[in-house]
This record gives C-alpha cells, sequence and structure tokens, in this order.
C-alpha cells in the first residue's frame, strides 16, 4: 500500500510516520472503511537494529510513537456506531543474522525488541504481532524480549515454504508447541509462498495449538483464509 502511494522499496518504509504521516493515516482508514477491526502500524522495521541500515536508529522513539498516534488519528476520524477498532503494533526482523549463523548476538536482537516494545505500550497499542519470522531462535528472543517487559497480547507467525518448513528446517508443528510454551498468545503464518500454502500450514497448527490462529497474506494473496 506504500508503494502504491509512491514509497520506493529500498527506503525506510518506517520513515513515512515522519514525513508523509497523511499517507500512512489514509492507508488505516481505508482499511477501517471496509470493515477491519485490527489496523497495523507502520512499525515492521522498526527496531533499532533495522532503522541503523538507513541512518534513522536515533529516530527509533520519534518513529514507533508517531505510528501509534497515526493509528488513533485514523480511528478517531473513522469510528462509527461505538465500534472498537484494536491497534496492532507490526513488528519484523532485524534484517540481520543471528549467531551462530551470523554476527548478531542474541543479547542485542533482546535489547532492540525490548525497546520497541517498551515504546509502543506506553503509546498506547493494543496487542503485538511478531511476523515474517523464519529464524526460530530470533522469533523465540524476540517473543522473550516483548513478554518479559510489556504486559499485552502477543501474535508470533513464522514463515514457511513449499516443504511446509522454515529455511532453517522448523516445520509447523514444532513451532507451535515451543512458542505455545514459551508464552505466546497466539500463533501462525504470513506471506510465504502463497495462499495454498498458508492453508497447509494452518490446517497443522490447528491440530496442536491451544491458543489463537492468525494469518496473514502478502501482497500476492489478500484473502483470508479458513481453516475448515
Amino acid at each position: 500500500m506504500l508503494q502504491k502511494y509512491g514509497l520506493r522499496s529500498e527506503k525506510c518504509f518506517e520513515g513515512w510516520n515522519i514525513s508523509h504521516p497523511q499517507v500512512v493515516q489514509k492507508i488505516h482508514q481505508e482499511y477501517i472503511k471496509i470493515g477491519a477491526d485490527v489496523i497495523l502500524t507502520n512499525t515492521f522495521g522498526a527496531n533499532r537494529i533495522k532503522l541503523s541500515s538507513f541512518d534513522r536508529e536515533n529516530n527509533i522513539l520519534k518513529i514507533n510513537e508517531i505510528a501509534v498516534n497515526i493509528a488513533k488519528r485514523a480511528i478517531n476520524k473513522e469510528i462509527n456506531s461505538g465500534k472498537r477498532i484494536f491497534i496492532a503494533d507490526f513488528v519484523g526482523p532485524t534484517g540481520k543474522i543471528l549467531e551462530s549463523y551470523g554476527d548478531l548476538k542474541v543479547s542485542e536482537a533482546y535489547k532492540s525488541y525490548k525497546e520497541q516494545a517498551v515504546v509502543l505500550e506506553k503509546a498506547g497499542i493494543d496487542l503485538i504481532i511478531l511476523e515474517t519470522f523464519y529464524d526460530f531462535e530470533k522469533i523465540r528472543a524476540t517473543l522473550k524480549a516483548v513478554k518479559e517487559n510489556i504486559d499485552l497480547m502477543v501474535s508470533a507467525l513464522m514463515i514457511f515454504d513449499k516443504n511446509l518448513k522454515t529455511i532453517y528446517g522448523v516445520d509447523p508443528k514444532r513451532a507451535v508447541i515451543v512458542l505455545e510454551n514459551k508464552g505466546t498468545d497466539g500463533v501462525g503464518t504470513n506471506c510465504g509462498t502463497g495462499p495454498e500454502v498458508l492453508y497447509k500450514v494452518l490446517k497443522i497448527m490447528k491440530k496442536e495449538s491451544k491458543t489463537y490462529l492468525m494469518v496473514e497474506p502478502n501482497a500476492g494473496c489478500l484473502n483470508w483464509l479458513k481453516i475448515k
């Protein structure tokens, strides 16, 4: 949606909270108008590590706070009949590979996500969605950072390929068991390789999960899936 309004893919998406707040708000309002009960803040890469790749790490507080305020303004603009619209924080990977495959230390990832989560809770979000994770260790570190430092509902979503595994070999069953044992309030999958894979993954997760299930499509598969 941001690209539809002119954002180039190589730019910092979250920077538009500062430079183009009216566009971000317009997108939120479009989703509310068609019936969304939850809107996602423009904060997918708004952690210190990811922002540093755009030299925007010093804007972390401002970017996250403005993102929530933009969502609140959109809700106030569109709300009617007393309907409650929830604000979900949209948290994604740092863009760096975690040890032992890469250089990013678990402690650094934990610190970065803790910082972002605390800012967002103070700004007034209702829940957090961790998504587009394929690294099992990273999503566990992220979940730990969030659950230990704020008191909000958290859902953890991972990406699976056509073999129904992450690129590190984690299958949906194991993901559900481990993430729920670590305290997630919801599990699921997003993006990946299209609706057929999402459907298969969610069917497996449904058999194992004792909590909420969630699925988010990417720009190429925009239909929500019903798990039968």
